[in-house]
C-alpha cells in the first residue's frame, strides 16, 4: 500500500508515542494507546467530513433533505462499517478528504484565490496517493457549472485564464507524492514501483452486472439507498444543476476501472467498499431526490420513512456481517434471501454460499 493513509494518521500516531511511556504502555508502535488514538482519529476526520458535507449540501437543499442525506450516507450504506469496525482502511479517510476537496473546489469557484488552488490539488493528490483511482475526482474541476457544449467552452476558457492557478494545483498534487518517491527508492532503487506485482486489470471485460447487482458484492444489493442517488441524477439534469456532469464524468470512469480489476469482489468485505470514495458526490442528488418531494408533505413523509428503513436494513445486515452470517466473499441469491431478517445461520448455509475462485479470476476468468 502506498503511504496516504499514514500520513493521516501520522498526528494521532505522534500523539499515542508520546503518551505511552508516560502512561505505562510499551512505546512500539503497537500497544493498545496506538490502537486506540487510531481509532480517535478515524471518529475525527469522520465528524469533520459529516460537517464538510453538510455545508455542502445546505448550498442547493432544504435543511430536512440534507439531515436525511447525511444520516443516509453515514448510517444507511456500507460506510458505517467501515467507520467504525475497520476504520483504518482507507475508505473513511477518502470520505473525508472528498468532502474538503469538493468544498475548496466550491470556494474557489466562487472566489478564486491561489492558495485554495494549490490545497486543491494537495488534497486531491493525497487521495490520489491513498488510491490511485481517486484522481477522477480532478474531473469535477473541469466540468464544474457546464451543462452544454458553450459552457464547457467557457469553463475551459476561464481553467485557461487561471492557468497559474492550476500550475498550483499541480505543484499541490505532487507535494504528497514525494515522501512516496523517496520511499519507494530507498526500499526498491526505483523511484516509481508498482507493489501489486502481477495484480492487474482487464478493461477489455469489465464486470459491471456482477458489481452492481449481483449478491456476492453488488453495489446496489447491499447498498441500496444509492438506487434513490441514482434516480436524483435525473433531478440535478432537469435543471441543469452545475455538480450533474462533474458527478457524472467522475462516477461513469471510477465505476468502469473499479469492476475491471481483477478480483473485482475486493476480497472479503461488506458490499463492494471500492464505491465508497463516491459517496460525498453521490450525496448531491441523494438530496436532490428527496428535495423534490418537500412541498408535498404526505410524499416527503413517504421518501423519508423509506430512506429510514433503508437505513435499518443496512444496519442489521452490518451486524450480520459482523457476527459472519453474511460472508464475506461468498455470497448468492440463495444465501442472500436464506439468513435475510436471521441472526443464525441457516442449517444448509454451506450449501447456499459459493466460493469463489481466486486463482482463476486472476488469469481473467471474469
Amino acid at each position: 500500500m502506498t503511504m496516504g493513509v499514514a500520513i493521516l494518521q501520522l498526528p494521532f500516531f505522534t500523539i499515542a508515542h508520546a503518551l505511552a511511556e508516560p502512561l505505562g504502555y510499551t512505546a512500539d508502535g503497537y500497544s493498545p494507546i496506538y490502537m486506540v488514538f487510531l481509532a480517535i482519529g478515524v471518529w475525527v476526520y469522520s465528524v469533520i467530513g459529516l460537517w464538510l458535507l453538510r455545508w455542502i449540501l445546505l448550498r442547493w437543499y432544504s435543511d430536512v433533505s440534507v439531515a436525511i442525506s447525511l444520516l443516509a450516507i453515514y448510517l444507511g450504506t456500507n460506510l458505517f462499517f467501515y467507520i467504525v469496525y475497520e476504520g483504518n482502511m482507507s475508505h473513511s479517510y477518502l470520505v473525508f478528504l472528498s468532502t474538503v476537496f469538493i468544498s475548496l473546489l466550491w470556494k474557489w469557484n466562487n472566489r478564486p484565490l491561489k492558495s485554495y488552488a494549490f490545497l486543491l490539488g494537495l488534497v486531491g493528490g493525497l487521495m490520489t496517493l491513498i488510491r490511485p483511482i481517486d484522481i477522477f475526482i480532478f474531473a469535477t474541476i473541469l466540468f464544474w457549472g457546464v451543462s452544454s457544449k458553450k459552457d464547457l467552452r467557457f469553463r475551459l476558457n476561464y481553467l485557461w485564464s487561471k492557468r497559474v492557478h492550476i500550475g498550483l494545483m499541480a505543484v499541490g498534487v505532487v507535494v504528497p507524492f514525494i515522501p512516496q518517491f523517496f520511499y519507494w527508492h530507498q526500499v526498491t532503487g526505483d523511484w516509481i514501483y508498482y507493489s501489486y506485482s502481477n495484480e492487474g486489470f482487464y478493461f477489455d471485460n469489465p464486470v459491471f452486472i456482477k458489481a452492481l447487482l449481483g449478491f456476492r458484492k453488488g453495489w446496489l444489493i447491499y447498498t441500496p439507498v444509492m438506487i434513490l442517488a441514482i434516480a436524483g441524477l435525473i433531478n440535478l439534469y432537469k435543471s441543469k444543476h452545475e455538480a450533474f456532469w462533474p458527478i457524472i464524468t467522475t462516477l461513469i470512469p471510477f465505476t468502469y476501472v473499479v469492476v475491471s480489476w481483477w478480483c473485482w469482489w475486493y476480497g472479503g468485505s461488506f458490499g463492494m467498499r471500492s464505491m465508497i470514495d463516491l459517496y460525498v458526490l453521490m450525496a448531491i442528488p441523494l438530496a436532490a431526490f428527496l428535495d423534490q418531494f418537500k412541498d408535498s408533505k404526505k410524499k416527503y413523509l413517504g421518501v423519508i420513512s423509506g430512506v429510514v428503513l433503508l437505513i435499518g436494513l443496512n444496519q442489521f445486515q452490518t451486524y450480520q456481517y459482523k457476527s459472519g452470517i453474511l460472508h464475506y466473499d461468498s455470497m448468492t441469491a440463495k444465501a442472500y434471501f436464506g439468513i435475510f431478517g436471521s441472526v443464525t445461520y441457516p442449517l444448509d448455509y454451506d450449501d447456499m454460499i459459493e466460493h469463489p475462485d481466486y486463482e482463476a479470476a486472476s488469469k481473467g476468468f471474469r
